[in-house]
């Protein structure tokens, strides 16, 4: 959770554009039963002032038949439409509206991470400003902490 997890927290704070005012998590250990303290699996939900709600899923339980680590999927739900974006084994997306079916949407221009990384290293080396901005990790790092609590907790709500 507190590893690829960040990863989703960020996205979901980022759209939110703030940090969730509640947040409660489940986390279990399903395949390494000698290694107690590790969590191979989390389920994660917050609740945003204003109302919106999101929900992610992290787990290190990847198919050796899948070419890439993970299977991320991120959606997006509006009143009147919803997004889906896959990235790992396959990177596409889709979007749905009452007035049409899915239809894809144009993902061929998201950066190789072995390019962002690049960048980002660059970026560090020479004090340029990082494409993601320190306060956001700072809040990334905060959220999948309190969810660890949480999850720690049974699921508690924590009220940050």
């Amino acid at each position: 959770m507190i590893d690829i997890g960040s990863h989703h927290a960020d996205l979901c704070c980022w759209f939110a554009d703030r940090c969730p005012i509640w947040v409660s998590a489940l986390h279990g250990n399903y395949s390494e039963p000698e290694h107690p303290q590790f969590q191979d699996f989390a389920q994660v939900s917050m609740r945003f002032g204003g109302g919106a709600l999101a929900h992610w899923e992290v787990d290190w339980l990847n198919p050796e038949s899948m070419k890439h680590f993970g299977d991320t999927r991120v959606w997006l739900q509006g009143t009147t439409g919803k997004i889906e974006l896959r990235l790992g084994e396959e990177v596409s997306g889709t979007i749905w509206t009452h007035q049409s079916p899915a239809c894809p949407l144009e993902v061929d221009d998201i950066e190789p991470a072995e390019d962002w990384t690049r960048r980002l290293l660059g970026d560090l080396a020479h004090g340029r400003p990082c494409a993601i901005p320190q306060e956001d990790v700072w809040r990334a790092a905060r959220v999948t902490l309190w969810a660890f609590d949480s999850a720690q907790a049974g699921g508690r709500p924590i009220e940050p």
